[in-house]
Order: structure tokens, then sequence, then C-alpha cells
């Protein structure tokens, strides 16, 4: 890391636990109502300025109760690598959120009588050669038609600029997988959103984008959203947020965004906390179409056996503490998003977030769990303690020193190498863990049990008499599976490591081994460079090829090689040494 790169980094850090602005919050006492509504922004503030301070949050959150703005924020960065910080007017990239505009157009063409759910799409797009595939089905996702980001991927030149029009041609040549009969099943199909916006486009002979904003935008006052095309778009763009992911414990990043991906109607929406509580506002009102032509919006789907989904018209919708919800997330690059509608209480809760790995967006359950005065906790799953204050959180960690925690552990699954984490400590509740080097932040519900952000891995750590920690157990909940760790604790001193500046021989090709930060690094002809990681002394496994494994053996001072054995799942090999 270079002087430059870690001085930026050391700013982020430090840009992370004091920047915030934009908060509104009524301060009026003189009713209990108030005082109840106050109590909630109060309690909001905590949360999402805790997660915010331990690096876990960067973007802008908005909630209302009954209809009325109890809480808006911004926190962080709008670009990272400039230092630019987010505004309440700052843009995001909404990406899958914008599926319910365009089911909105396909609503509103329904009521000009220009078209009708249960038409099938090839009277639209005749050149696809989807025969039975209905425009409801697009709209509840239960077409069965595939992905078309690997054909593009596989079909497209690089950095090139693909639209709408070049996706359908695409698709003319190399049709997608049909994964089932339509209506037999459910599956989230981009490519599905995608037809109905070309679908929009030739019904209405205009362009989407256009569409959108003569019928939806202009009509509800949603002046900052947009739908931007092309390189110069982008780069004009006021207000935008940059996409980014944190990469390492220090805080280094990458900056996650691109232009190239010019499609939408299953994204490429741009929006802000604003104009989307707007949105949420005008679905309460016939200013964009009937009540009679909404309410089917939120009903879910209905598969061809009768089974009923949790799936409407760009709306996943459920029931949850008695209060019927329409919801939808939205992730592409380095944008976490989530949008929550008490249709109920007329709640809305809106988290938009550009930092795309540390699971920020998640608080949003929480968030939620705030307006409706129930026991919230970041994460909803069957092993977190629900939590009513940040506080009692942060009083949990404290029973125990964190340092206790910290390590290297590995999991040995029939005598290979299962995987690796590197526990580290990252403040009071962002825990580090690096698992096939990437990051991965735990929250404790006590002092020996851990949640995962996202919920679905719970840790219980398993300490010693000594009060040190032996290992832990990963409970897989979604795969109902458990894993045991063992701390393995690694001597960085180990002799044999100025030894490995030879080049050494497997089948002709000469591996090359270094050694740097308690890591080894081999880089391996035609094949490519690997970093490994210590399970023994002697013994080092490969990040993401847990069957593979290198043995060094030393001589009797422990400094010298005398072998090198290379474990494969068909056997074992013997590199040459150098003479």
């Amino acid at each position: 890391m270079n002087q430059s790169s870690a001085s930026l980094f050391l700013t982020f850090f430090i840009a992370l636990i004091l920047y915030s602005c934009g908060q509104e919050v009524k301060h009026d006492s003189g009713s209990k109502e108030t005082k109840e509504v106050n109590s909630k922004s109060v309690e909001l503030d905590e949360l999402f300025s805790f997660y915010h301070r331990e690096g876990i949050f960067n973007g802008v959150v908005l909630a209302a109760e009954n209809g009325k703005v109890i809480y808006r924020k911004a926190f962080g960065y709008a670009n990272i690598a400039t230092g630019d910080t987010l505004l309440l007017e700052s843009k995001f990239r909404i990406s899958s959120m914008t599926k319910q505009f365009t089911a909105m157009c396909i609503m509103i063409l329904k009521e000009q009588g220009k078209l009708s759910y249960d038409e099938k799409l090839n009277k639209y797009l005749p050149e696809l050669k989807y025969n039975d595939v209905t425009i409801r089905h697009l709209l509840w996702h239960t077409s069965g038609i595939g992905g078309y980001g690997d054909v593009m991927d596989d079909n497209w030149p690089a950095n090139k600029y693909y639209s709408n029009k070049d996706v359908i041609k695409m698709m003319t040549k190399t049709p997608l997988d049909s994964y089932f009969k339509p209506g037999e099943e459910y599956a989230q199909s981009d490519a599905g959103y995608l037809i109905l916006a070309t679908i929009v486009e030739r019904v209405a002979k205009v362009p989407f984008r256009k569409f959108v904003k003569q019928h939806i935008f202009d009509k509800i006052g949603m002046s900052n959203s947009e739908f931007p095309l092309g390189e110069d778009e982008f780069v004009e763009m006021k207000n935008r947020a940059y996409g980014f992911d944190i990469v390492d414990s220090d805080r280094g990043f990458t900056e996650n965004d691109y232009n190239i991906y010019n499609a939408y109607g299953d994204g490429g929406m741009y929006s802000t906390i604003d104009d989307m509580f707007k949105w949420d506002r005008a679905l309460y009102t016939e200013v964009l179409v009937k009540k009679e032509t909404l309410k089917e919006a939120f009903e879910p789907y209905v598969l061809n056996d009768g089974t009923v989904g949790d799936y409407g018209f760009g709306w996943s919708v459920f029931e949850y503490a008695g209060n019927k919800l329409a919801e939808h997330s939205g992730s592409w690059l380095g944008f976490k998003s989530h949008i929550t509608r008490d249709l109920t209480n007329k709640h809305f809760m809106i988290v938009l977030s550009n930092e795309g790995e540390m699971g920020g967006e998640f608080l949003h359950h929480a968030g939620y769990d705030i307006l409706i005065e129930n026991d919230y906790s970041a994460i909803t799953n069957a092993f977190l303690p629900k939590l009513k204050s940040v506080k009692e959180v942060m009083n949990h960690i404290s029973k125990r020193t964190i340092q206790e925690y910290q390590g290297r552990y590995v999991a040995i699954t029939g005598g290979q190498v299962d995987t690796v984490f590197v526990l580290e400590n990252k403040g009071l509740v962002s825990v580090y863990f690096l698992a096939d080097d990437s990051p991965y932040y735990i929250s404790p519900t006590d002092s020996i049990n851990f949640v995962g952000f996202g919920g679905n891995r719970h840790f219980t750590f398993d300490f010693n008499s000594e009060g040190g920690v032996d290992g832990f157990d990963v409970n897989f909940i979604k795969e109902d599976s458990v894993v045991t760790y063992d701390l393995f604790e690694f001597d960085e001193s180990v002799g044999f490591i100025g030894d490995l500046r030879n080049n050494y021989d497997l089948d002709g090709d000469e591996w090359l081994f270094e050694y740097e930060d308690g890591f080894i690094y081999v880089e391996i002809p035609n094949d490519g460079d690997y970093k490994m990681y210590p399970i023994t002394d002697e013994i080092y496994g490969f990040f993401n090829w847990p069957a593979y494994s290198v043995k060094f053996t030393t001589d009797a001072t422990g400094k010298r090689i005398t072998g090198i054995e290379y474990f494969t799942p068909d056997g074992v090999d013997k590199l040459s040494m150098p003479d």
C-alpha cells in the first residue's frame, strides 16, 4: 500500500466516525404523540449512527410514520475516491427497485386499454420464441425465462455499451434458458422486466425513460430521478453517489461502479430518498392509476397448481407483526437498497447504501421495527435475541475483551482444509473476518454468540478453562449445517521462510514461492498466482481451493527446505528441488 493510499484509507476511517448530516427530527414536546415520535427518531438515530461509526453503514435513510417524515439523514461518502460526502439529495442507483416503476408503466397502459395482462408476450415481441409466456407471468416472475447477463458477457464486446435493443437482438440469436414452464414456479427474472420495458416502448411508441418521466416522475414531482444512458449522462449527473466496496481490514476500498450497463426495466434507475417518499405517498392516491388497478399490484402471484406466493407486480408482499408490507431490495455493483411500505399503517422506510459489502442495508429491518414499536434486532433470525437498544448490543460485547477472539481459525474436513477465517478486532460490533480473502462482519448477541450480517450464519465461540478461545462453531442456517473451526496459532518466525526464494519444479513448470505478512504466495506458470495460509507449521492451504495444500519438509535446523509435497484430490506430487 503506498503512502497516498494509506492516507486516503485513514481519511475514510476518520470520516466514517465523524461525518453525518441532514437529520430531520421534530422537537415539539407539546403532546404525548409528539414525544413518541421524538423517541422513535432518537432511537433510529442511535441505530444508524452506531453502525455508521462501526464502518458498516454508508448511505442515506428516511423513515415516515403514518405518512409523516420523522427521520432523514445521510452518512459517509458519496464518492470515496474524491472524499465527497453524501447529501440528502444524493442520487443512488436503486437497481431492482426499478421493477416497481416498470410494473406501474404496464399498469398505466392496461388502464389506457392498450394491453392486457394475460396477452402473450409474442404479440409485442414476436422475435422472441416464448410462446406461452404472458405479461402477467413477466410481472410475477413466473415466466421461467432465465438471466441475460451471462449471455451478454459471453457474446458482447467488453467495455462496450449495450441497451435493451441489443439484449433483445442477442436473445433472438441465443435464446435464454427456460427454467420451467410458465406459471409452474417462481424465480426472479431480470430478463422478464427488461422485456416488459421493451413492451412499454413498442406499445407507447416512445422511449421507456420518456414514458416513465411523463407518466410518473412529472406527475408526482420526482424531479431528482432519472435513467441515465451513455457516458456523458452518467458523468454529468448532479449529486451522483458512486458505489464502492471495503476490501480489507485496514479500510482499503475499491471503486465498484461503472456506466457500461445501459439496459433498463429490471434496473437502471437513479433516485433519492425524498423522491422515493413521494412515490410512496402517490401509491395511496389515484394520481397514477385507479385504486382497483393499484390493488392488484399488491396481490401475490398464483401458480398453475393454485399455490399462492409472496410477490406481486414489482413488489414482495407479505404480513409481518400483523401488518401487510410491500417491500423490495436492490443490489448491483457497490449499491444496496431496500424499501418498506407498511400498507396497514402507512409507515415508510427506505435505506440506500453505496457500500456493497458491509451489509448496512439490512438495518432496514431494525428501522421498521422501531416504527411499529417492536423489539428489534439488526438481523432477524431464530438465533438473535430481540434487542431494544443499540447500547445493549455494546454491553454484550463489553463482557469480554474482543482481543480474546482474535486469531486464525481453520476447519479440516476429511483430512482436507475446508476454509480459514482470520478474526480481527475492528470495533465493538464490527468484527472482521477474512474468509476466502473477503470481509465478513458479525455482531454479538452475548459474550460467546455472534450472528453474521444477513442472518445466515451463527457463530458460537468455545472458551477454555483459562478464558482463551479454542475455536468456534458456525451454524450455516440456510444449509442447516454446522462447521467447527479450531484456533491455529501460527509462528511467523518459522525458519524455512528464508529458503522460499528458490524456484521449484513440477512437471517442467517452475513454481515461485514468496512470503509476506504471515501468508505464502505461489506463482504457477500457465495457471496463476495463489495466496496460501498456514494449517500447521509445515502445511499450507490454498485460498478458494480447500482440497489442495502444500507440505514443506525441512532439515534438522528447520531453516532449509528439503522437500515440497503438493496434495490434491488425485494424490500427492513432489516438487523437484533446484540445483
